[in-house]
């Protein structure tokens, strides 16, 4: 499953295979501690396969609805060329998605590529006090999950003052 920040969200679906005739299953999630934050769990009974279409995006408009069409040119195809966005900035997207038939119910499927950084502080960069690079492995994995536990508190009250909002 992939990773969310502290103060974005996302909804996450899975196809869990279940043996036939069985009455229960037992689904177990595991993560590092602190690491996410359930809000809901949901079950579905059936699945079926999804014929997907892609549906370009269509405009993008400024907060003061204004054509964008750099905006427009960036988000339109995964490459190297991000729409990058500060705080304050935003952007309407529009989809052309045709008419809905009488009696037909859609869903539609946002899927975004990209990164986000607003928790990754400069500062905190400049400042760290290990000189080496990262190197992933189970040690340390172990030494941040110390560390973690021993500023969490403190950390989470610094980063709730210093944040950038969102809406």
């Amino acid at each position: 499953m992939p990773d969310s920040g502290p103060i974005t969200w996302h909804d996450v679906a899975a196809v869990i295979p279940v043996v036939r005739g069985e009455p229960t299953m037992r689904v177990r999630l595991s993560f590092l501690a602190d690491h996410w934050r359930i809000d809901r769990v949901g079950v579905a009974a059936s699945v079926r396969p999804a014929d997907p279409k892609v549906v370009p995006i269509a405009q993008v408009t400024n907060s003061r609805g204004e054509i964008e069409t750099e905006a427009l040119a960036r988000l339109s195809a995964p490459d190297d060329e991000y729409l990058q966005t500060n705080p304050g900035q935003r952007f309407v997207a529009r989809f052309d998605t045709g008419p809905t038939p009488a009696g037909i119910s859609r869903t539609f499927l946002l899927s975004s590529q990209g990164y986000y950084v607003e928790w990754v502080r400069g500062e905190w960069i400049k400042n760290a006090s290990v000189p080496e690079p990262f190197a992933p492995s189970d040690e340390a994995l172990l030494i941040a999950l110390h560390r973690w536990s021993s500023i969490r508190e403190s950390f989470e009250e610094r980063f709730v003052r210093a944040r950038v909002p969102v809406r």
